[in-house]
Formats: C-alpha cells, sequence, structure tokens
C-alpha cells in the first residue's frame, strides 16, 4: 500500500531532520568554546596531555561539519520531493486504507467527511483506522483526533 510507503519515507525525513539538528547544534557548541568567557577557551589538555587550540580545533572541524550539513540537506530536499511523489499517488489511490490515511492525515477531513468522500459507513472507517492503527501506532495521535474520532 502507497501509505506504507509514504509513512517509511516521511520516517526517513524525520531521522535525518533530526540528524541534522544535532550536527547543527554540536557545531554552534564548538563554536561557543572559542568565545573567550567560555570555560574551555584557549587551551584544553586532551589524551595525551597535549594543548589543543579550541579555535583551530573549530576551524578543522567547522569545515568537515558544514560539508555533512550541506550533503543532509540535499538529501533531505531529495526526499521531500519523493514526498511529494508519493502524497500525488496516495491522491490517486484507489485503495481504501490509502484513502483513509490521505483524507485524514495529510487533509485532516473529520470522520464524517471521510465517511462521505471514500464512501462508506462510519462504523467501517473506525475498523479500517483501526487497522492502521494497529500496523503503526505512532500514527495513532493522528488518526484518533479527540474532537472527532473516539478510540472504540
Amino acid at each position: 500500500m502507497i501509505y506504507e510507503e509514504y509513512e517509511a519515507i516521511w520516517s526517513k525525513i524525520r531521522k535525518i531532520e533530526k540528524e541534522l539538528f544535532d550536527l547543527i547544534n554540536k557545531r554552534d557548541e564548538l563554536f561557543d568554546m572559542t568565545q573567550p568567557k567560555s570555560s574551555k577557551f584557549d587551551k584544553e589538555i586532551v589524551d595525551g596531555k597535549n594543548p589543543i587550540n579550541t579555535i583551530e580545533q573549530y576551524v578543522i572541524q567547522k569545515e568537515y561539519m558544514n560539508e555533512k550539513i550541506a550533503q543532509l540537506n540535499q538529501t533531505l530536499d531529495d526526499r521531500y520531493q519523493i514526498l511529494r511523489r508519493k502524497r500525488d499517488e496516495l491522491k490517486l489511490s484507489l485503495n481504501i486504507y490509502d484513502k483513509i490515511y490521505y483524507l485524514r492525515i495529510i487533509e485532516k477531513l473529520s470522520p464524517k467527511r471521510m465517511a462521505y468522500l471514500i464512501p462508506c459507513d462510519i462504523s467501517t472507517l473506525y475498523k479500517k483506522i483501526k487497522n492502521i492503527v494497529d500496523k503503526y501506532p505512532m500514527l495513532e495521535d493522528y488518526l484518533y483526533d479527540k474532537k472527532s474520532f473516539k478510540k472504540r
């Protein structure tokens, strides 16, 4: 089913975004170490008891980190392009699970509106949603909106 592929791509995007965020934070922390009021400013003793200048360390590692950040940004752009294509496929899919996923997660429609568009009765809709949630528990909060859906 297309929604499973969509969810897999979305999961990869979240991992890349987390890695990118962590790398940017690490680069910022490294920069902070070069500032005069930093507790680790100027010289730092390492394993071999040789002092390393934190400014030199920053300059060396900053270049590597910037290259890695550029790679991650490019990968993220590619994944978002794939995600947009999958979303278009999902929109045109005839599979009921794909329709439910698209209408609820992407379009954020109410259950009554979804039941009208699919078309199916509300109880069938709840059963299909339960099947999706059983397979992907992390979607429970998105599929079961407290205002419109009641867990059964």
